[in-house]
């Protein structure tokens, strides 16, 4: 038996687990905070999807509570995250 067919398989989990892990240029795994800390590019990013997310909800929610004072009407309201939704 040549030393390839002893090798376990790894499982789909274990794969997918591979695939999603950040590494560095040298294939070692980081974490997301050693990214931050170390790459200001990948910081900058970072931050702004976080103030995109942030003005999202703030967006949707002064959405709902407009719709709310104007009509008064819980059809409306989901409407409005039904069409928010996509």
């Amino acid at each position: 038996m040549s030393k390839q067919e002893r090798t376990p398989i790894k499982s789909a989990v274990d794969q997918q687990r591979e695939i999603n892990e950040p590494t560095d240029y040298t294939g070692k795994s980081v974490s997301y905070f050693e990214l931050l800390r170390q790459n200001p590019n990948f910081r900058w990013l970072w931050g702004g999807q976080v103030v995109s997310l942030l003005g999202d909800w703030f967006n949707l929610i002064a959405s709902a509570i407009l719709i709310t004072e104007l009509t008064g009407s819980g059809l409306a309201l989901g409407i409005l995250f039904t069409i928010r939704k996509y």
